[in-house]
C-alpha cells in the first residue's frame, strides 16, 4: 500500500493531481533534444537579460522546460506561477485570459499565417527581445 509508505497530505495531494490530469486527458510527451536546446537557449536569454533565478532555483530550470515543450509543439499553456507566466511572455506567447490567478497562453504560431521552424535560434531569439519590460532601453 503505497499511502502506508507516504505522508496523508502528500497522498492527498498526488491523488488529486492525478485525478485531475486523468479527468482532462492530458498525455505525457517525451523530453527530446529538440525542448532541452530550446530550453537552454531560453535560459541563456534569461542570465543575459539579468532575471534573478537565485529566488526561483528549484523551479527555474524545469519552468523552462516546460515552456520549451510548449513552443516546440505549439501547445497551449495554462500556468499560475509569476515566473513561467514571465517567462512565456519573454518568450513571445500570447496571453489569452486570466482566470482565478490562472494565465492561459497560446504560441505565436497559434496567431500567424505560418508555423515556425523550431529548430531556428532566431524564432526564440527575436520573439524574446520583442518583449522587454516597459521603459527599459534596448541594450
Amino acid at each position: 500500500m503505497a499511502s502506508v509508505a507516504i505522508d496523508r497530505n502528500i497522498g492527498r495531494i498526488v491523488g488529486v493531481r492525478a485525478r485531475f490530469l486523468s479527468d482532462v486527458e492530458v498525455a505525457p510527451l517525451p523530453l527530446t533534444m529538440s525542448e532541452i536546446t530550446i530550453a537552454v537557449d531560453l535560459l541563456q536569454e534569461v542570465l543575459r537579460a539579468r532575471i534573478n533565478l537565485e529566488q526561483h532555483r528549484r523551479n527555474s530550470f524545469n519552468d523552462l522546460l516546460i515552456l520549451a515543450t510548449a513552443l516546440r509543439w505549439g501547445l497551449r499553456l495554462k500556468t499560475g506561477d509569476r515566473l513561467l507566466l514571465e517567462l512565456a511572455l519573454r518568450a513571445g506567447m500570447i496571453q489569452t485570459d486570466d482566470a482565478s490567478g490562472v494565465a492561459s497562453l497560446i504560441p505565436p504560431a497559434a496567431t500567424a499565417g505560418t508555423p515556425p521552424s523550431y529548430e531556428s535560434k532566431r524564432y526564440i531569439n527575436s520573439r524574446w527581445r520583442a518583449r522587454r519590460p516597459a521603459g527599459r532601453p534596448r541594450s
